[in-house]
């Protein structure tokens, strides 16, 4: 018997039933105006923190649909209008278009009032990497992303002992230091935008940031490397359901 095509759809709809907890997603789509929104339904939307020039909206140049054009000058990023409460275990997930060397931070999550308490996806001489502060400072790296082409860069943090970095859907690196847990109040992008101002600011495009409550594993984070503006991911147990049902599909093609 042919495998037909309802089949896999009716084996897709069933495993996206469940999903990651999506805590905040800035699509960048807007094409003007200084707020970037939250399309999570959480209200956590962002202010622009520039002082010169506006916004750099790039309305199709993203990913998906549009993006940020970051000049890493004068405050240029975004900050969370609005207050959280989030204790960490959390992913960051974003796409990145950079020719920098500089030490840029892409995503941050801390406490706003204290300047040394945040966990920040980041790029330093090139190597986009992940970084656990609250007093001490631990952070990993170890795939280049400076090349004037989109990458998929995720840091995710399992607990404060384990922290990962991915590189389009790839493990690059990990680290088991122990860092204290940090409650965050704070989200930004574009800069580390700690108590005292942006600091650390980003020069290049970033799309599609999602910060999601808990520590996302290596088939999630390699889903969303492979489909960009995708923010429901499935569980693990149902994206394994979903490959074990798309392999049951080639096997009976074969077969006819």
């Amino acid at each position: 018997m042919k495998t037909t095509l309802s089949s896999i759809v009716i084996g897709t709809a069933l495993v996206s039933s469940s999903s990651a907890a999506l805590l905040a997603h800035y699509k960048l789509d807007e094409a003007g105006g200084t707020i970037a929104a939250d399309s999570s339904g959480n209200g956590l939307d962002m202010d622009w923190q520039g002082t010169v020039g506006a916004p750099d909206w790039q309305v199709a140049g993203g990913v998906s649909g549009g993006g940020f054009n970051f000049t890493g000058l004068n405050d240029d990023s975004f900050m969370t209008s609005g207050a959280i409460s989030q204790s960490i275990t959390l992913t960051m997930a974003v796409w990145v278009n950079t020719a920098s060397s500089a030490n840029d931070t892409l995503v941050y999550v801390g406490n706003g009032g204290t300047n040394n308490s945040y966990y920040t996806t980041k790029i330093q001489n090139g190597v986009a990497r992940v970084v656990a502060r609250n007093t001490a400072q631990i952070q990993s790296g170890g795939a280049a992303v400076n090349d004037d082409n989109w990458h998929h860069v995720a840091s995710v943090y399992v607990s404060d002992t384990e922290r990962h970095v991915y590189v389009d859907g790839v493990l690059a690196a990990s680290n088991t230091v122990a860092v204290s847990a940090l409650t965050a109040n704070r989200f930004g992008i574009g800069a580390l935008t700690r108590g005292t101002g942006p600091v650390d600011e980003f020069t290049g495009m970033l799309d599609d940031v999602q910060i999601y409550d808990e520590a996302l594993d290596a088939s999630q984070i390699s889903f969303l490397h492979a489909n960009p503006g995708q923010a429901l991911v499935p569980e693990p147990s149902s994206l394994l359901l979903l490959a074990t049902a798309l392999g049951a599909g080639v096997t009976r093609r074969h077969r006819a």
